[in-house]
């Protein structure tokens, strides 16, 4: 059996669509530039990829490249195999609004299932992703805006029994910390988790620990720092450690506190 020695030669059978899984191609399996081209073609082939290059999901120059790459050359395959990597995409990717608007151009692409929550604040995202048109026709009475806001209790309630009310509330409202914890953990996912609460392992943790049979499917979508961090570890027995760790570092003295002037004795 011939092994193809030569980069372009590899590439050259790879873009006549031959199976990059073929022994013929595995002195490249761990070429990022080939594997770079075979993802953008195939995305499905991520597992094969990740197999033979151990931890590339977090290699953050190659997961962004791969999806520029795929973004601008227009594959055919974005929208179908965006749920491969889309996970592992890192912040500059998923921080972009350039990034989002371009990617909103493939019609019911999923992507924004992946950017940061904030991103869905911007009039701009949220018309080119639809989102406005599926704006919910009913409405709360003032009335009971004005009892919701006195008893936030009954909004954990509400959304509890029926998450698609969170729609409904008003801003102020919707911005609540513990309002926001709920809804991510009602819906599994923190899209809902704005003002950078998805990045903050307390908010994380405590949404978590909600509902820890659906912990792995939330955690899936909490900012890419935590997930990195946590890697192939228990998400919950990780970001407990954290949290008491910076729990403890706050109530120890600062070090200009517990450093006391020390006064001279005075001579007499």
């Amino acid at each position: 059996m011939k092994i193809y020695k030569n980069k372009s030669t590899a590439l050259k059978h790879i873009n006549n669509g031959k199976s990059f899984t073929n022994q013929v191609f595995r002195d490249f399996w761990t070429n990022k530039e080939v594997c770079w081209e075979v993802l953008c073609r195939d995305p499905s082939l991520f597992w094969f990829v990740e197999r033979h290059n151990p931890n590339i999901r977090w290699d953050s120059e190659f997961m962004g490249s791969c999806f520029l790459i795929m973004l601008l050359n227009k594959s055919p395959y974005f929208h179908l195999h965006l749920s491969e990597i889309g996970p592992y995409l890192p912040p500059e990717i998923t921080d972009s609004k350039e990034v989002a608007l371009l990617a909103a151009k493939f019609r019911h692409c999923g992507y924004d299932s992946y950017f940061a929550p904030d991103l869905l604040l911007d009039a701009d995202i949220r018309r080119a992703y639809g989102h406005d048109k599926h704006s919910p026709k009913r409405s709360l009475s003032k009335e009971l805006i004005s009892v919701l806001s006195d008893r936030t209790d009954l909004v954990i309630d509400l959304i509890n029994a029926e998450p698609t009310l969170y729609s409904l509330l008003p801003e102020n409202l919707q911005s609540r910390r513990d309002v926001q914890a709920t809804i991510c953990a009602a819906t599994s996912n923190f899209r809902f988790a704005v003002g950078g609460l998805y990045d903050q392992e307390d908010f994380v943790l405590e949404v978590l620990k909600r509902d820890e049979t659906e912990c792995q499917k939330a955690f899936h979508s909490c900012s890419y720092r935590i997930r990195k961090a946590v890697g192939e570890q228990d998400p919950l027995k990780y970001l407990e450690s954290v949290v008491q760790a910076k729990t403890l570092q706050a109530l120890l003295p600062t070090k200009a506190n517990s450093l006391e002037p020390k006064q001279k004795a005075l001579k007499i």
